[in-house]
């Protein structure tokens, strides 16, 4: 069976963000499996490595057009040329629309569909609506992040037939990731040689966000709280997954008072990543709504405690595991660093939970569900009866 997977709306993302980690991970599962090929389409913005873990001979890369007209282009023309070209059993797209093609589709949803309506490009967001209706019928099977999403999309059409309604129901996969398999709880010795290389022996919190730079300002706002009233020699760890210098705060952090608590570290990947996260004191998860919950899921297999956003697909993982905040609430986070930091049951308590939370989470189990709705695709979804 050949797959082609259609990846041009993940280089929209983050450098190897957490979608398109996500998804490789599945796949990669999958394929070793032996009995799917995999040709995976890109555009020209491509760039070797860029999507970690995508084989160089198994790469097709065609022209990208810019705008609403580009996103036309490449879903009415640009797949349905390579469909006809190499002859797939399954495309799989990932922005959250079907193409216009004759064979069986899977689409990957985007990480919040009902935001996914309203994004700041409105003439995008009017070819999304547009065309979301449609995906939603023609695709063979919906994979979502959240039974939240789940529930948006179960919601977004009217049906008509019961019988309709359950079939629709039945092709949506609700997925959940696992954290890295480097990622576990280190003995003080060694957590202690993590402290002198990032912070020089202290403690820290490590926070991890997008390259916006709302978000860093936001973090260091709660941060700058904590201090004023801990006066405690707590730094803070801002790690970034763009190359280069992604964390996005410009002259900012030049007057920020506590600067030199403030420690940037950008493009860490592997191995390293995987310490920095076992050796903090509290991990604060990305504040963004898009955020999956897969570095959450890593922080709770390190053995660290979690404070995340309250409206992340993360938050509907087990609200008791972590300290969950609103976006851009500065007073609620600086009050979770100062709970966890005082409260030591707490903080014991906090990686108790994370850690049998993720426990029976596995990459393998997750590549079992996207298997499964790949095949029930390829062997044929019974066509609904929504209305258009």
């Amino acid at each position: 069976m050949l797959i082609l997977l259609d990846c041009r709306s993940l280089l929209f993302h983050p450098p190897n963000g957490e979608k398109a980690r996500f998804i490789i991970s599945c796949l990669d599962i999958i394929a070793r499996q032996g009995d799917f090929e995999w040709l995976f389409l890109v555009d020209h913005t491509y760039r070797e490595g860029s999507l970690t873990g995508l084989p160089p001979g198994r790469i097709l890369t065609r022209k990208d057009f810019p705008g609403k007209t580009g996103w036309k282009i490449w879903y009415d023309w640009q797949i349905p040329r390579v469909v006809k070209k190499y002859r797939p059993d399954l495309l799989m797209t990932t922005g959250g629309l079907t193409a216009r093609v004759g064979i069986p589709q899977c689409v990957w949803m985007p990480e919040r569909p009902d935001t996914a309506l309203r994004m700041d490009d409105r003439k995008l967001a009017a070819l999304y609506r547009a065309r979301f209706s449609r995906s939603l019928e023609t695709a063979s099977a919906l994979f979502t992040f959240s039974e939240k999403d789940a529930s948006f999309l179960a919601g977004s059409l009217k049906v008509e037939d019961p019988a309709a309604g359950k079939v629709f129901k039945d092709k949506i996969v609700v997925l959940q990731g696992a954290p890295g398999a480097r990622y576990q709880p280190l003995p003080e010795e060694e957590r202690q040689k993590i402290r002198e290389v990032y912070t020089g022996g202290m403690e820290y919190f490590l926070a991890l966000a997008g390259e916006g730079e709302k978000e860093w300002v936001h973090l260091l706002k709660a941060f700058s709280r904590f201090k004023k009233r801990q006066q405690s020699n707590m730094q803070i760890v801002l790690l970034s997954s763009a190359p280069g210098d992604g964390i996005r705060i410009g002259g900012k952090l030049e007057t920020y008072k506590y600067r030199t608590d403030v420690h940037r570290v950008n493009d860490l990947s592997g191995e390293e990543r995987a310490r920095i996260f076992a050796g903090c004191y509290a991990f604060i998860a990305p504040f963004t709504p898009e955020s999956l919950g897969l570095a959450q899921l890593d922080a709770w297999k390190a053995g660290v405690p979690v404070i995340a956003p309250d409206n992340g697909a993360g938050a509907g993982l087990a609200f008791e595991a972590a300290l969950y905040a609103p976006p851009e609430d500065e007073e609620s986070l600086a009050a979770h660093l100062m709970r966890v930091y005082k409260d030591e049951r707490l903080r014991a308590t906090l990686v108790e939970k994370g850690q049998l939370l993720v426990q029976p989470l596995s990459w393998e189990r997750t590549a079992g569900q996207v298997r499964e709705g790949m095949e029930r695709a390829l062997g044929g979804f019974p066509k609904s009866a929504i209305n258009k």
